[in-house]
């Protein structure tokens, strides 16, 4: 097992959230986020680090990666936190880095630990009631997994 993880990229494991079938990762993910998104407080934003942190310990994604997962989304991050500053004060910035920060980070893991033939197969499935109003189950899919595969490392140097 490499020591670092580019970012975005399946790691092979037997941890708990690798075992986990996609849609509970998937929908894991979609929750933790409209949860980062509505809970709008410096509080609620540590106790989701503090969350991802610990479910990134759990997939035993190196620390390395996790760096640059974060590398990649800290100009954005560091840039609107110092207009949330401006307007809003620095409680409002801390919050709002963290929420990029954990998205992020959150994005990470459910990569690193899901295979792209594994989300591909899952949103396929899921999205083929779709077909009879004129829907591409596999452009979906296809489309998803890329987006969600890229996040982390969309700005990685």
């Amino acid at each position: 097992m490499s020591s670092t993880l580019p970012a975005g990229v399946y790691q092979p494991g037997d941890t708990l959230l690798h075992r986990l079938p996609v849609g509970v990762k998937i929908a894991g993910l979609a929750l933790l986020s409209l949860s980062v998104v509505l809970v709008r407080d410096l509080r609620g934003s540590l106790v989701f680090l503090t969350l991802t942190l610990t479910l990134a310990v759990v997939a035993r994604l190196p620390f390395k990666s996790l760096v640059r997962a974060t590398r990649g989304v800290l100009l954005i991050a560091v840039l609107a936190a110092a207009i949330q500053w401006w307007f809003y004060g620095r409680d409002k910035a801390i919050e709002t880095f963290l929420d990029l920060i954990i998205l992020a980070t959150a994005a990470l893991i459910v990569t690193a630990t899901t295979t792209v033939n594994a989300m591909l197969d899952s949103i396929v499935a899921w999205s083929t009631p779709l077909r009879r109003f004129g829907a591409n189950s596999e452009k979906l899919a296809l489309t998803f997994t890329l987006a969600l595969t890229a996040l982390p490392g969309t700005f990685t140097l």
